[in-house]
């Protein structure tokens, strides 16, 4: 076989091998209104970006989200952290949510954002966390401000 051809299928297998053995984000479930298992809660399970690179990296470039998923952005002190839909390929709610785990903000259906120049959303008060989920969550579960969240973040 020819030396280029070999070479090119060991470099295919090594990041075939190295994508199995990248580790996923961490997960957890969140859910609305009351703790999981208890009447009236609404419970998801969502990834964690709790970094820098997964939180820029975030949903963009994915073609959908599981109606029971969403990813949940930890950051290591409260802001007023704006987001953008560039990249996305489906529509969103953003929650902004604080820490004591209430919903301060939500922005609700916004679109992808295939320009060069996209709007960004932020809230007018601080948030620890901001969860990303599908479009029209929130008026399906009528998550609103002051909504109580419930998780717990692993290790």
């Amino acid at each position: 076989m020819d030396r280029k051809l070999l070479a090119g299928i060991g470099i295919v297998v090594l990041i075939g091998l190295w994508l199995l053995m990248t580790p996923g984000l961490p997960t957890t479930d969140l859910c609305f209104n009351a703790p999981k298992g208890f009447k009236g809660s609404k419970c998801i399970e969502v990834e964690i970006a709790n970094n820098d690179k997964s939180r820029r990296i975030g949903l963009s470039g994915r073609d959908s989200l599981r109606e029971d998923a969403g990813m949940l952005f930890v950051f290591d002190d409260e802001g007023r952290y704006a987001f953008w839909m560039k990249g996305m390929k489906f529509p969103l709610d953003i929650i902004w949510i604080n820490k004591d785990k209430r919903v301060v903000h939500t922005a609700r259906n916004l679109p992808p954002c295939q320009r060069s120049s996209c709007p960004t959303y932020a809230p007018e008060n601080n948030s620890l966390y901001v969860l990303e989920v599908n479009a029209k969550f929130t008026e399906k579960y009528n998550i609103t401000n002051e909504t109580l969240i419930f998780f717990e973040l692993p290790g």
